[in-house]
């Protein structure tokens, strides 16, 4: 939920996986952005 309000999509696959699922026309600075935004909410954990 903490992705989503950061603007992340990500799919929950089981207790301690989740799933990215990018496009395939997803650019280099989109990517950039994704990781930072799971790097924050994975920090606050």
């Amino acid at each position: 939920m903490k992705c989503f309000e950061k603007g992340l999509l990500v799919v929950p696959a089981g207790n301690n996986t989740v799933r990215l699922l990018p496009p395939l026309t997803v650019e280099y600075g989109e990517i950039d952005t994704a990781l930072r935004i799971l790097e924050e909410v994975l920090q606050e954990i």
